[in-house]
């Protein structure tokens, strides 16, 4: 028997097994084809008009040139025509991109190739959603989501979800570090996996502050100071971390600036060993073609992007620092809008969950959820802020404000004083 293509025995298969639809759904699609483009547009076109599969002699009545033969194996086919298809897709992909590069063109010839995707293994065959029952079978098991370090966004929120993208924002040195290092404690003492994605501190500065923070929930005395200035022994330190490693039964994992740049597909890679990830901070990560978020706010816009699908893509949810522009640097106590978001459409759209934060006085934060995709969003709420002593603990309206008072009075004393 004469050897046929590729593309004729799926054909073939496709009529043998009287199932005209099964290359669709495993995503192949005419323009994969090259020799029988106009056979298999017409077979999917038949079988939507007639709701029937044609027979060998109506299609040998509108090709009579088709080679008929008996052939079955659906899969098999659909994996060669997909091979062919990708091998000359990937061709014309380089072809290009060595285009570019005959010009002295290296960023177009790499964006070229970045772009390249091959195409999917199986389509994805979608039900009614409005009479499918499937979530009843789990209903008693409860979605599994993440706590969060404040009661209140806990309560708004109901957790970290998987798949999710979390901004937190605030202008320069509003403690959004340490904001993020409060996600990290409270992931790691819940027996979490956390990927801590840091562009601005050393590893080293991470581990002094997670040990702070970790340190004052299990009852130690020890201060970021003390470690910052060497004020303990050695063995204080040991006794600190050797408490940590017993009774913390989760794990924080630093990726720091000394390793290169970081984009969105390099976290990607890596995410997929841990339950969360938190990123300090989004403008400091960096795209395919090597510039920074920071630099353009088509860049960050395009980051912000990628970050929401590798959670989704995932399942595992991202807490990333944002910045706040100058508009949002007011003299009221409240923190920011969303608006005074740098690249506030690109982030603002992009994360399920946007929380900005302001210091409230000496010794205090106050947080503003300020989109909530899970529920009621521009709640306010308050935190101690005490990163000398790891306290970051919420605390009621009526605590912030009396502290807060006593801090206006104390700075009003001192301005009489230097007078």
């Amino acid at each position: 028997m004469q050897r046929i293509s590729n593309e004729a025995c799926l054909i073939n298969a496709l009529l043998h097994t009287e199932n005209p639809e099964a290359a669709k759904l495993r995503g192949i699609q005419p323009e994969m084809f090259v020799a029988f483009k106009s056979e298999y547009r017409w077979l999917l076109n038949y079988k939507e008009i007639y709701n029937s599969t044609p027979s060998i002699n109506t299609v040998l009545t509108k090709f009579p040139a088709f080679p008929v033969q008996d052939e079955r194996d659906v899969d098999f086919y659909c994996d060669e025509v997909r091979y062919a298809y990708t091998t000359r897709e990937l061709s014309r992909t380089l072809n290009t991109a060595a285009q570019h590069l005959s010009q002295d063109d290296l960023e177009s010839a790499v964006f070229t190739v970045s772009a390249f995707t091959p195409p999917s293994q199986k389509g994805v065959p979608l039900t009614n959603t409005l009479v499918d029952e499937s979530f009843l079978e789990n209903w008693d098991t409860a979605e599994e989501t993440y706590r969060v370090p404040w009661q209140t966004l806990d309560d708004a929120t109901g957790g970290l979800h998987k798949g999710d993208l979390w901004y937190v924002a605030g202008r320069l040195g509003q403690g959004k570090s340490w904001s993020l290092g409060a996600f990290a404690r409270t992931l790691a003492l819940s027996g979490k996996r956390v990927l801590f994605v840091s562009l601005e501190m050393s590893e080293r500065q991470v581990q002094q502050r997670l040990h702070i923070m970790l340190g004052n929930t299990l009852g130690s005395k020890i201060t970021h100071s003390d470690l910052r200035n060497r004020n303990i022994t050695p063995l204080q330190y040991s006794e600190l971390m050797s408490t940590i490693r017993e009774k913390v039964t989760g794990s924080v994992s630093v990726l720091d600036f000394s390793r290169g740049p970081v984009t969105p597909a390099k976290i990607q890679s890596m995410i997929k060993d841990y339950d969360a990830a938190i990123i300090d901070y989004a403008g400091l990560l960096s795209s395919s073609l090597g510039s920074r978020a920071v630099e353009d706010w088509r860049t960050m816009a395009a980051i912000s992007n990628q970050l929401k699908e590798v959670a989704v893509a995932t399942d595992v949810p991202i807490v990333s620092a944002a910045q706040i522009n100058r508009e949002g640097d007011t003299s009221g106590w409240k923190p920011p809008k969303v608006k005074n978001l740098s690249q506030s459409d690109a982030l603002g759209q992009d994360g399920d969950v946007v929380l900005t934060q302001k210091q409230y006085g000496k010794a205090n934060m106050v947080y503003s959820i300020e989109k909530n995709r899970h529920g009621e969003g521009q709640q306010l709420f308050f935190t101690e802020f005490g990163p000398n002593q790891g306290k970051f603990e919420e605390v009621s309206a009526q605590v912030a404000k009396r502290s807060y008072e006593q801090y206006r009075i104390n700075e009003a004393n001192n301005d009489d004083n230097y007078a």
